[in-house]
């Protein structure tokens, strides 16, 4: 199974959606996990790190998507990033489902069922 993450593409995100740390016990777990290239570089993790953590980085988030089978993202993807998706895909993100209105079908028409990280619910127990 294919997991792919890609940049965020919100210009106020800088947060990337798994640390190299996650990546390698993705793949010591048996996932294939590719990274965009850049994904890090807003939480200062570079693609070198991501390499060695035994990811592929990938140079677009197209070459990453083509065969995923979950997209780990931190935010909903943008209508435009969801080319090269392949149908059936999961995508893993903070998806706002309440307040996105229409920006929810481009994920639809893609056929990409999303799991909605915001509406787990949190327990603390102190």
């Amino acid at each position: 199974m294919k997991i792919a993450i890609p940049r965020e593409q919100r210009p106020d995100e800088a947060r990337v959606a798994a640390s190299p740390e996650t990546v390698k016990k993705l793949i010591n777990l048996g996932f294939e996990v590719s990274v965009e290239s850049g994904a890090g570089l807003g939480a200062a993790i570079t693609d070198e790190a991501f390499e060695k953590a035994g990811a592929t980085v990938t140079p677009d988030a197209t070459v990453a998507f083509g065969d995923a089978d979950v997209i780990a993202k931190v935010r909903r993807p943008l209508p435009d990033e969801l080319k090269g998706v392949k149908s059936g895909a999961l995508l893993i993100s903070i998806v706002d489902p309440f307040r996105a209105g229409d920006e929810l079908a481009p994920l639809q028409k893609a056929g990409v069922t999303a799991f909605a990280m915001d509406l787990i619910p949190r327990i603390t127990r102190a």
